[in-house]
């Protein structure tokens, strides 16, 4: 499947401010959404390396929890859209 010139716009939920608008390539698709925010210097918690234990890389869709490390970059365009938040920023 191919996602020309699609982005993925990160939110601050403490700041209510848009932190980024980062354009996603081929290449990164099959990454975890937390292993794809971190290249792009977004700051995401993690204390069990993406193993999804401890739960410290929630992110916001649609004002739902979901763990970062658990979650393609793929699935999250497919299946929830191209908008996300994280509370601490």
């Amino acid at each position: 499947m191919n996602y020309p010139d699609l982005t993925i716009t990160v939110f601050g939920k403490a700041s209510n401010k848009q932190v980024a608008k980062l354009i996603v390539t081929d290449s990164e698709l099959d990454l975890t959404l937390m292993d794809f925010l971190r290249a792009r210097g977004i700051p995401v918690a993690s204390s069990c390396y993406g193993e999804g234990v401890c739960r410290k890389c929630v992110v916001f869709i649609h004002d739902k929890e979901h763990l970062s490390c658990l979650l393609t970059v793929k699935i999250f365009l497919a299946q929830y859209g191209a908008i996300l938040s994280i509370s601490y920023l």
